[in-house]
């Protein structure tokens, strides 16, 4: 998926959050913000929105000291998520269709991002999410390639909504859709805005529920020429791939060969287009349907 000019806002306004916090002299400020804006001059707007926030994602180390500076909010998402676990699989257990049900909460987890701040309130949008409709539902079929996949590779996106994506997949595997042994889960390298990474899955307990592992990578979104090689492996070995979130979709919307199911909520202008979809429409889309 290329990128637009509301992508450049973005990647602004999450620049400046950074140096909210780590760069106090105005003119450092200044001279990072030209340094980004010299970058963007020249950026190929036929890549992908996750290529154009690679600068940022690579400097920011730089401005922080190597401080992780979503990780307070990143632990607090997981924490009041876990907390409602046992509340939200109660909920989904109690649906006629309760995969179903769990695959709506799941997307419902997108929601949580604050770069940029889309202005959804969480507890209302949860509250309503399991019995949601979908504007581009294709869960039946995600459902049925599944249970004829011998691996699924599972991609997330947020801290905190991947304690929608742990009950999901321990739906998938009570009600006999997958075996533990057949589905790989993916995070982030290291910190990438609030995106998930290896210690937010031990947090909120799914490496105890399926195996993880890292892609290599640090920017939103799954760019597979900067992903790890054994990252690609499981990619290309996997029959089915889930994919958690705008930024997944974005790297992977032209993505071709692998029968890829994309799980978010629509949250941005870009996407509502290329979607021709309203903003805030939730989606479990397949690519090849």
């Amino acid at each position: 998926m290329k990128c637009s000019t509301e992508c450049v806002a973005c990647i602004v306004n999450a620049l400046n959050l950074v140096m909210d916090r780590f760069v106090p002299e105005e003119k450092d400020r200044i001279r990072e913000m030209q340094a980004m804006l010299r970058h963007l001059c020249g950026f190929d707007f036929e890549k992908t929105p996750a290529a154009m926030w690679r600068y940022l994602c690579e400097n920011t180390p730089r401005l922080s000291g190597g401080a992780d500076h979503y990780a307070e909010q990143k632990s607090a998402d997981n924490r009041n998520m876990l907390a409602k676990y046992d509340d939200f699989y109660a909920e989904v257990k109690a649906h006629p269709k309760p995969l179903h049900a769990a695959v709506r909460l799941a997307i419902c987890g997108n929601i949580i991002d604050y770069t940029p701040n889309h202005g959804m309130d969480m507890d209302a949008v949860v509250k309503n999410a399991i019995n949601s409709e979908l504007a581009i539902d294709h869960v039946d079929e995600m459902l049925r390639a599944m249970k004829e996949a011998k691996h699924v590779l599972y991609l997330t996106d947020n801290a905190g909504e991947i304690v929608t994506d742990k009950l999901l997949i321990a739906l998938f595997i009570e009600e006999g859709i997958l075996k533990p042994e057949q589905i790989t889960v993916a995070v982030r390298k290291g910190p990438t805005l609030n995106d998930a990474t290896m210690e937010d899955a031990v947090e909120v307990g799914l490496t105890d529920l399926v195996k993880v592992i890292d892609n290599g990578d640090v920017v939103p979104g799954t760019e597979l020429d900067h992903c790890s090689p054994a990252f690609r492996e499981h990619y290309e070995n996997a029959d089915i791939i889930i994919s958690k979130g705008m930024g997944n979709f974005e790297s992977l919307h032209s993505a071709k060969g692998k029968a890829i199911f994309f799980l978010l909520v629509n949250k941005c202008s870009n996407v509502a287009r290329v979607l021709n979809l309203p903003l805030q429409s939730f989606v479990c889309m397949a690519n090849y349907l």
